[in-house]
């Protein structure tokens, strides 16, 4: 019984390499899509195959990088964060997509300079807060997330008389997530 299961697991692993293979012959090719499939097969058949985490990550950055939306390259995509992120959560997102290239790198991939390019560029327009806005404008987006100070201003003005605050939408108003500290309007 022991031996069957070695067996199967050995089978497994195999196809799994197989699969991997399969997969960065179809990511040098130009074929991402078709790339992350097999990548998705070998991790299913063998999660801990080495490359396996570099491999998907850059699949997935080159895949959000080639993703438009009004003509522009959507960095939240890449990133793998909502528009409505804070930089905090925007840091942890670039940071774990980093370490998951350089830290699974397998020679097999081939290069992770373009992915990593490409991390960088999305950090440096979205931890940029006038980069971010200008971003987000020409998207056609409306930033959710406000700077804390300026929402906790905002609240301590409420009860004063002033004609920009008589001429907003009373329907709407400010909350803060107490699990993550995300404030919404």
């Amino acid at each position: 019984m022991m031996q069957m299961d070695e067996s199967r697991m050995e089978s497994s692993r195999k196809e799994a390499r197989t699969a991997k293979a399969i997969a960065v012959e179809k990511y040098k090719a130009g074929d991402l899509a078709g790339a992350k499939a097999f990548a998705i097969k070998a991790k299913s058949l063998d999660p801990a195959l080495c490359g396996l985490i570099c491999l998907i990550t850059v699949l997935n950055v080159m895949i959000g990088f080639e993703k438009k939306l009004n003509g522009e390259v959507d960095w939240y995509s890449i990133l793998e964060v909502e528009p409505t992120a804070d930089i905090a959560t925007i840091k942890k997102s670039y940071s774990r997509l980093f370490v998951n290239i350089i830290m699974d790198n397998d020679k097999e991939v081939g290069s992770i300079v373009e992915a990593t390019n490409i991390l960088d560029e999305s950090w440096r327009v979205l931890c940029n807060e006038k980069k971010r806005l200008d971003y987000d404008k020409r998207r056609g987006i409306q930033p959710q997330v406000q700077n804390p100070r300026r929402v906790r201003n905002l609240f301590k003005g409420k009860n004063s008389s002033s004609s920009s605050s008589s001429s907003s939408d009373d329907s709407s108003f400010w909350t803060r997530c107490h699990h993550c500290s995300f404030t919404y309007k």
